[in-house]
């Protein structure tokens, strides 16, 4: 679900939580995440009403940072053995999903995290 719908989704409703933790999301920079920033409120109300987080403390907000790389290498100069389709510059490197690599940055035991929902914000991965 984008940001500007859920916005437009609970803009009516009585409890303008959402709309604040939304709002403090975007007017955090960049530069102030350093790698893993937790929230205290959870972000999606409506998923935590729906698994029973509503009322527990245990719920947790991250925000991780975690960089788009590019998955090309350069190949060796050089002499190529093999088919003509080998013999190009470039080399995949192993796809490693971002959403792994942001779960391996959580400095919280992995055994107890569940993940409920993940989403981009201003090109930072949220986990929920």
């Amino acid at each position: 679900m984008n940001l500007a719908r859920v916005e437009l989704t609970y803009l009516d409703s009585k409890n303008g939580k959402i709309i604040k933790i939304i709002q403090k999301i975007r007017s955090m920079k960049l530069k102030d995440i350093k790698k893993n920033k937790v929230l205290k409120k959870p972000l999606r109300i409506d998923l935590s009403k729906k698994y029973g987080f509503k009322n527990d403390k245990k719920h947790i907000v991250v925000i991780t940072k975690v960089s788009k790389r590019k998955n090309k290498r350069k190949a060796r100069k050089g002499k190529v053995f093999g088919k003509i389709s080998s013999q190009g510059c470039i080399k995949r490197k192993k796809n490693i999903s971002l959403l792994k690599m942001a779960s391996n940055s959580v400095p919280y035991p992995k055994k107890n995290f569940n993940k409920l929902k993940t989403y981009w914000v201003l090109e930072v991965k949220v986990l929920v």
